[in-house]
């Protein structure tokens, strides 16, 4: 039983350090293109684009071998003027959340050839990242218990002072909160809450409402690590209740028949 309990820990630990790794070479893949398109647009112009028109990257639809629904995505395009001339400049990442025409983004474009621009905000380089993150940071959620729950079998027995913080509660609850933020960053363009707040009120679709509900959990939950007894004692209070409703129910089934 030991053998198979340890080749389990071992599957199961050296199947997350892969992903831990693939996350990794993402972020750094994710920073150094970002240091370079950085370092390329140092000396760009900066004016405002337009959001003018969408792209189709996919059609989506119905997929008959997975029995699953997509929607369509689509690249941005956004109009800009210099010198009283117009140019088009698409985004190198496309999406199925649609800002509405007409929305404002920041365009850096070269002076010497003004048709060759980026769009500054979220990017591909920021997709990867971020992906790269939730590769890297999830697995080491899953890890860390596992892992501690080995050094407390080790250390059976010994007295250890409670931490006055839950620590995996707040590295959880920081975690959902940057991904929240992070993915309100990639859908709006903005780290500002005003401007957040402006795409919601011109843009908004229904799978907007997954970012600020993930912020929020996870804001929630890093508050409530910080108060680790008072949790301990909501819990209890809610398993009794959660008890004694199951008891009414039982006893109503009971008279019933």
């Amino acid at each position: 039983m030991k053998t198979k309990s340890n080749s389990f820990f071992i599957v199961y630990v050296g199947i997350f350090s892969i992903l831990i790794l693939i996350g990794i070479v993402l972020v750094f893949l994710g920073i150094k293109d970002t240091v370079q398109l950085n370092a390329k647009t140092k000396h760009y112009e900066k004016t405002t684009g337009y959001l003018s028109d969408y792209i189709m990257d996919s059609e989506g639809g119905y997929n008959p071998k997975r029995k699953t629904h997509s929607n369509p995505i689509y690249f941005l395009s956004y109009n800009y003027t210099v010198n009283g001339t117009e140019y088009t400049v698409t985004t190198d990442y496309s999406t199925s959340i649609l800002p509405t025409i007409g929305t404002t983004r920041e365009i850096r474009y070269n002076p010497s050839d003004p048709q060759i621009a980026v769009v500054i905000g979220p990017n591909g380089n920021t997709t990867m990242i971020l992906v790269g993150a939730l590769f890297a940071i999830v697995p080491c959620a899953f890890l860390i218990p596992v892992l501690s729950s080995g050094k407390k079998e080790k250390h059976k027995g010994k007295q250890h002072k409670k931490l006055p913080i839950d620590g995996f509660r707040l590295f959880l609850g920081l975690i959902l909160a940057a991904f929240g933020y992070g993915a309100l960053y990639l859908i709006t363009g903005s780290f500002s809450i005003g401007e957040i707040l402006d795409y919601y009120r011109t843009s908004f679709t229904f799978p907007l409402v997954i970012p600020p509900i993930l912020l929020t959990v996870g804001l929630f939950t890093a508050v409530t690590a910080f108060f680790p007894k008072k949790l301990a004692e909501w819990q209890e209070k809610q398993k009794k209740y959660e008890e004694k409703m199951e008891d009414i129910k039982r006893r109503m089934d009971n008279y019933r028949h």
